[in-house]
C-alpha cells in the first residue's frame, strides 16, 4: 500500500517534458554536473529533444560564439533543459550552457555570425530545430517518472521497514526490562517464602527436638527400673549359683588333679623310651650323613682339581693364542707406521723440493727484479749527477753542490736545526724554498722510501710537472730510513696549507717557488 500510494503521488506531480532520440537529457531532472554526465557520457556525445514547443539539438564538447560574442548571460541555470527553456523565443536560435558554472548564453537576432568552438570541457551546444514536436508518448515519458516513484517508494519502504525495526528493538527492550522487572519481584518473592518456610522449618525441628528429649528421658527411666529389677533377680540367682558352681568346681578339680598326675607319669615313661629310641636313630642317620658328604666332598675336591687343570692348561694354550696374535698385530701396526712414516716423510721431501724451488725461483725473480730496480736507479741518478754537472755553478740544478757542507752532510736533520742558514735552492731547474717546523696539508700525498737526501727527494719533485713540494720529518727513523713526503697536485687538489709545528726535532718543507705559495703558518 504505501509503494502504490507513492507512485501514484509522483505519477500526479510529474508532467512530459521532451521526446526524442535522447530524450532524458533535456527532460531529466537531475542538475549540474549528474546532467551533464547524463547528456554527455564521458563528455561526448549528441542527442535531440523537446523542451515546451521547441525541438532543440544538443551537442557536448562545444559552445556557441562570434563577433558579436556568445548571446545573453544568465546565472544559476541548472541543467540543459532550463537553458533550453530560456531560448523558447522564436529569434532564439540557439543557446550554450555551462555544467559546472551554471551559466546558459542565449543567442538572439543579433547574434548572426556564431559559430560553434570545441573542445569545451563541460560545455553543451543547444541549437533549435525547425522540426515540429512529435506527439507525446505516455507511456515513454512517464517511464523515467515511473521509476523515480519506484524508487522513491522503495526507499520509503526501507525507510519504513527501518522504523519497523527500531520500533521493534525499541518493543523487544522494553518487554526485556518488564520482564527482568517482574523476574526480580518474584525472586524477591520467592526468597521471602524461603525464609518464612525456613524460619518455621526451625520452630518445627526445635519442638520435634524438645519433645524427642522429653520421651528419650521417659523411656530411659522406664528402661533403667526395668534393668534395675532384672539386676536384683539375677543377683539373688546368682548367689545360688555361685555356691554350687564352687562345689562342683571343688569336686572337678580334685579329680582332674589325680588323673593329670597319673597321665603326667605315663607321658613321662613314654617319653623316655621315645627319645631313648630318637636319639639312637638320630645319631646312626647322622653318621651316615657325614659319610656321605665326607664322600661328595673328596668327589668334588677331585673333580676341582681336575677342573683347575684343565682350565689352566685351556688358558696358558689361549694367553699363548693371544699373545702371538697380539704380537702379529703389534707388527703389523709397525710395519704399516713404518710405511705412511716412510711415505710422509718422502712426500715431506717432495715438498720441501717444491718450496725450495718455488722459493728459489721466486727469489731469483726478486733478484732479478731487484737488479733491475737498482740498475735503474743507478742510471737515475748518473744521469742526474751528469745533468747537475753539466749545469755547474749557474741558475739550473746542482745548486747543492755548491752549498756548504753543513747543509749538504746529513740533510735530513741540518737543513733545519741551526746548522744550515741557507733557505733558497735551485734543483734541476726548478727553485726550492726552505720553511722548517711546520706541517704541511692540501694535496694529495705521497711517501718515497729510501733517498739518500734531501737533495734526491727535492730532484726527484722537480722532475714531476705536479709535485709541488717534499715534507719531511727530523726525528724518529724516518731520516735513516730515508722518507721523504711528496705533495703532488691532483685535479681540483692543488694547495699546501701549513701548521705550525714546533716540537723538538718538528716537520719541515721544500716546495717549488714557482709552481706554489703555501698559506697558514710561515714558518721558519
Amino acid at each position: 500500500m504505501l509503494f502504490q500510494g507513492a507512485l501514484f503521488a509522483a505519477l500526479l506531480g510529474t508532467t512530459v517534458a521532451s521526446s526524442g532520440s535522447n530524450s532524458k537529457c533535456l527532460s531529466s531532472n537531475t542538475v549540474g554536473a549528474a546532467n551533464y554526465q547524463l547528456c554527455c557520457p564521458e563528455g561526448q556525445g549528441s542527442g535531440k529533444g523537446t523542451v515546451g514547443d521547441s525541438v532543440f539539438e544538443f551537442t557536448c564538447g562545444q559552445y556557441l560564439t562570434g563577433k558579436s560574442g556568445a548571446g545573453t548571460q544568465h546565472r544559476q541555470v541548472n541543467s540543459a533543459k532550463d537553458c533550453a527553456q530560456l531560448c523558447s523565443s522564436p529569434d532564439c536560435p540557439g543557446a550554450s550552457w555551462h555544467s559546472t558554472g551554471k551559466k546558459c548564453f542565449v543567442l538572439g537576432s543579433g547574434n548572426t555570425d556564431y559559430a560553434p568552438y570545441s573542445p569545451a570541457r563541460d560545455w553543451m551546444v543547444l541549437t533549435k530545430s525547425a522540426e515540429t514536436p512529435e506527439d507525446p508518448d505516455p507511456e515513454e515519458d512517464c517511464k523515467e517518472f515511473i521509476d523515480a516513484a519506484k524508487e522513491t517508494a522503495a526507499a520509503q519502504c526501507a525507510s519504513e521497514k527501518e522504523q519497523q525495526k527500531k520500533e521493534c528493538e525499541s518493543n523487544k527492550a522494553s518487554a526485556l526490562t518488564e520482564a527482568k522487572a517482574q523476574c526480580e519481584a518474584e525472586k524477591a518473592q520467592l526468597k521471602e517464602q524461603a525464609a518464612t518456610a525456613a524460619s518455621q522449618c526451625e520452630a518445627d525441628k526445635t519442638a520435634a527436638l524438645e519433645q524427642c528429649t522429653t520421651e528419650k528421658e521417659q523411656v530411659r527411666g522406664e528402661e533403667k527400673a526395668k534393668c534395675e529389677a532384672e539386676k536384683a533377680e539375677l543377683a539373688n540367682g546368682a548367689t545360688a549359683s555361685a555356691e554350687q558352681c564352687e562345689a562342683d568346681k571343688a569336686a572337678a578339680l580334685a579329680g582332674a588333679n589325680q588323673q593329670c598326675a597319673t597321665e603326667k607319669e605315663q607321658l613321662r615313661q613314654e617319653g623316655e623310651a621315645q627319645c631313648k629310641s630318637e636319639k639312637e636313630a638320630a645319631s646312626s642317620q647322622c653318621q651316615k650323613e657325614k659319610d656321605e658328604i665326607r664322600q661328595q666332598g673328596d668327589s668334588k675336591l677331585q673333580q676341582c682339581q681336575a677342573d683347575k687343570d684343565s682350565a689352566l692348561t685351556n688358558a696358558n694354550a689361549q694367553c699363548a693364542t693371544e699373545k702371538d696374535q697380539l704380537q702379529k698385530l703389534v707388527d703389523d701396526a709397525r710395519s704399516q707406521c713404518k710405511s705412511e712414516k716412510d711415505a710422509a716423510a718422502s712426500q715431506c721431501e717432495k715438498e720441501k723440493d717444491e718450496i725450495r724451488k718455488q722459493g728459489e725461483s721466486q727469489l731469483q725473480q726478486s733478484k732479478s727484479q731487484c737488479d733491475a730496480e737498482k740498475a735503474g736507479l743507478q742510471q737515475k741518478i748518473k744521469e742526474l749527477e751528469e745533468k747537475a754537472s753539466s749545469v755547474g755553478s749557474g741558475t739550473g740544478g746542482g745548486q747543492w753542490l755548491s752549498v756548504d757542507e753543513k747543509c749538504r752532510s746529513n740533510s735530513w736533520r741540518s737543513l733545519c736545526d741551526g746548522t744550515c742558514s741557507q733557505r733558497q735552492f735551485t734543483l734541476g731547474g726548478v727553485d726550492f724554498q726552505v720553511k722548517c717546523n711546520v706541517r704541511t696539508n692540501g694535496a694529495v700525498e705521497e711517501i718515497w722510501w729510501y733517498r739518500q737526501s734531501i737533495l734526491e727527494c727535492a730532484e726527484a719533485c722537480a722532475l714531476n710537472p705536479r709535485c709541488l713540494g717534499v715534507g719531511w720529518r727530523s726525528f724518529g727513523g724516518e731520516p735513516e730510513k730515508g722518507v721523504c713526503h711528496a705533495m703532488i697536485k691532483w685535479d681540483h687538489i692543488y694547495q699546501l696549507v701549513n701548521t705550525a709545528f714546533p716540537h723538538s726535532g718538528g716537520e719541515h718543507l721544500i716546495y717549488a717557488k714557482g709552481r706554489i705559495t703555501p698559506t697558514g703558518a710561515p714558518g721558519t
